[in-house]
């Protein structure tokens, strides 16, 4: 099997409005995903633009997903810690959106904080693939565990073995509540 990735280079702190709500919905959308790096020099006029693009896409009945990443140069040694987690998922809350996607913290304690600090859902970005697949069901019932609305695990899947298994398998971990030691007998 051969995969092949194509690279677009995007400005590593600003990401720029490049189509609008009507454009999504021309295309068939069923809700809008916006990235913006919570650390970046440039989030005041990003966030301004997430306020806008929520505003617009509310109008419409369109759900908007932030990817609210704690990157960027202005977070330095902090970037990824549970608190510059907590202030970008909660700066997209603020903003209007309807799910926060943003960075796992490593534990089920550590996640409740963030999950707790929001008032809209937050589910967790699956991250890089994990070294066995019982490490990303681990990692998918503690984000649970934190009342976490749920967790995105694309490269996770479609890397998987066998990648309808490993959706059961998420599926029984993350809707079922069937423990990761259980859930991984799923992937045989």
């Amino acid at each position: 099997m051969t995969e092949h990735f194509s690279h677009v280079d995007f400005h590593p702190t600003y990401d720029a409005t490049v189509a609008t709500v009507r454009d999504a919905m021309r295309l068939g959308a069923d809700a809008l995903a916006i990235g913006i790096p919570g650390g970046s020099s440039h989030r005041a006029a990003m966030l301004e633009m997430l306020s806008a693009v929520t505003e617009e896409a509310r109008t419409w009945g369109m759900p908007v997903i932030r990817h609210s990443y704690p990157s960027g140069e202005l977070w330095g040694d902090r970037e990824g810690s549970t608190e510059s987690v907590m202030y970008t998922a909660r700066a997209a809350a603020e903003c209007g959106t309807d799910i926060v996607k943003t960075w796992y913290t490593g534990s089920a304690e550590e996640f409740r904080r963030i999950v707790e600090a929001v008032p809209t859902p937050v589910v967790a970005a699956g991250g890089a693939p994990a070294p066995a697949p019982i490490n990303i069901l681990e990692q998918a019932a503690a984000v649970m565990e934190a009342s976490g609305a749920g967790m995105t695990c694309g490269r996770s899947i479609w890397r998987a073995e066998d990648p309808t298994k490993m959706v059961r398998a998420l599926k029984a971990v993350v809707h079922d509540g069937m423990t990761p030691s259980r859930a991984v007998a799923l992937l045989s």
